[in-house]
């Protein structure tokens, strides 16, 4: 008898075990996936920001957005982005939003200890459930290129 106790218990153990697992599973896949790009440089004091949602049957909404130039960890100064008309990101689609670049601010990305910092923020169609993604990124004048750090 108590055999069959012991069976139940360990049968109870590894169902758990199941269920959380497949519960962390479900969670992760409804969150949206974001990625972050910078494909061209400043263009007519302009940055062209991309943002791929690259979940494969999710679409993210809410979206929250914010580009910065980050010096000395402590010193910011944020860019206007254009995303007043933007609701929705399908699932494998992209978008490109417009970042106003200011002289002072171009001037700002050429220092050699100045990052550009891009932030998303956007939630899962269905759940709810958020996501948060940062990149950050160096210029490069002589290229006229971002490249990631």
């Amino acid at each position: 008898m108590e055999e069959n106790g012991n069976c139940i218990a360990l049968g109870l153990s590894i169902l758990s075990i199941i269920w959380t697992c497949a519960w962390t599973f479900i969670l992760y896949v409804l969150k949206p996936k974001l990625e972050i790009e910078i494909n061209k440089g400043i263009e007519k004091q302009s940055i062209y920001i991309n943002v791929i949602n690259k979940r494969n049957c999710s679409d993210a909404i809410n979206l929250n957005m914010e580009a910065c130039t980050v010096r000395n960890i402590d010193k910011t100064s944020h860019l206007k982005i254009n995303k007043e008309d933007f609701l929705i990101l399908p699932h494998k689609d992209n978008r490109i939003f417009k970042a106003e670049c200011l002289p002072y601010i171009e001037e700002k990305l050429k220092e050699a200890d100045t990052i550009f910092r891009v932030r998303v923020h956007a939630t899962h169609s269905y759940s709810g459930f958020g996501r948060a993604k940062e990149q950050r990124f160096r210029y490069n004048e002589k290229t006229n290129k971002f490249f990631s750090v």
